[in-house]
């Protein structure tokens, strides 16, 4: 209730703000034709919230090694990071891996704590989602620890352009990161609603801005952020809070192995297809694709600002409902916002 409470000043002031701003400044007054005070105010009170919400202290929870977390996708990347975030900070952890021979999670058990359990976890089988349920259970049956959160942060990323994709492709990226979000929230629910918990749902910078190459990947993460946003409404009822991480591209595994992915699909285009493109269209779509997933990715060495995201949200006594980590998408978002035709702009610039 409080955060609301800051939240609702924050709009305030930065739509007083903002008028008061247009008013006083000439050149602002004689772009707002083109920019709209609408879009000015939205973009200056949403500024000024997420410059409140981070500023003020936090206020973390006490007594972690009660408070159990699911994290999905603990193979690599964010999902690892986490978890030894987790069980650093002193609570029981549930590693939900896709590999349980692989690195990433021989990396977690040669931790060799009780509290760090890695659990074989597909978030698109309905087998091995239930298996998983059953492992928490066992282990919150034997110690005195609630399940306090479920971070969805399974995810795969697909790549093309939607006349080359695969339909195997597209339902690939649906079942992991949109479907897979509702297979494993449903299937923890009951233990949710017991401790009051929350539910984190790693999402994307492309759940709300379109980015060319990743046609796959932002149709299901547009998918996963209604859901989230969905859930919200339909927890509140039961006092579990529903938070939604949305994170620009980093150099973590998953994105970096992209660029071969690209070269494998691009050579499975049928020809029909490939001559409809004009000559060299296959190295211009590599470039750009590397143009926008790599040279504007974040550093593998800041993926830190993520997991403080999740953190905030598993572990703050009034989280925030929506995470954008790093200054760079925080402006990004807002550049959106006051500028909604810019993505259509810069696509007709790069599609030329």
């Amino acid at each position: 209730m409080v955060l609301v409470r800051r939240r609702w000043c924050a709009w305030g002031l930065g739509a007083g703000a903002a008028v008061a701003l247009a008013r006083w400044w000439p050149p602002l007054t004689a772009a707002l034709p083109l920019l709209g005070l609408v879009a000015l105010a939205r973009a200056a009170a949403a500024g000024a919230a997420t410059w409140l919400a981070t500023a003020l202290p936090r206020r973390p929870l006490r007594d972690l090694r009660r408070r159990a977390v699911l994290v999905t996708g603990c193979d690599s990347g964010f999902g690892h990071e986490a978890a030894l975030r987790f069980h650093a900070l002193g609570a029981p952890v549930f590693a939900g891996v896709l590999l349980p021979q692989g690195p990433g999670a021989a990396r977690l058990r040669q931790m060799a704590s009780p509290r760090m359990r890695v659990l074989p976890l597909d978030v698109t089988d309905e087998g091995s989602v239930a298996e998983a349920r059953r492992a928490v259970d066992q282990f919150l049956s034997e110690g005195d620890c609630e399940l306090w959160a479920v971070v969805n942060n399974a995810g795969v990323l697909g790549v093309g352009e939607a006349e080359w994709m695969e339909m195997e492709d597209v339902k690939k990226c649906m079942d992991v990161n949109a479907f897979g979000q509702v297979r494993v929230t449903k299937a923890f629910l009951p233990l949710l609603k017991k401790s009051k918990g929350r539910v984190i749902n790693i999402n994307s910078q492309a759940s709300t801005i379109v980015a060319p190459t990743i046609n796959p990947y932002t149709m299901s993460k547009f998918a996963s952020l209604a859901y989230t946003d969905s859930l919200r409404y339909d927890m509140e009822k039961f006092s579990i809070s529903v938070h939604s991480i949305e994170p620009a591209m980093y150099r973590t595994p998953l994105v970096q192995s992209t660029i071969s992915v690209c070269k494998q699909k691009l050579k499975q285009i049928p020809n029909d297809v490939r001559n409809t493109y004009c000559e060299h269209y296959e190295q211009k779509f590599l470039k750009l694709h590397y143009l926008s997933l790599h040279l504007t990715a974040m550093p593998q060495s800041r993926t830190f600002q993520v997991v403080d995201a999740i953190e905030d949200a598993c572990f703050d006594k009034d989280p925030q409902d929506t995470y954008i980590p790093g200054e760079g998408s925080k402006f990004t978002s807002s550049i959106k916002d006051i500028l909604p035709f810019l993505a259509s702009f810069t696509s007709k610039i790069l599609y030329r």
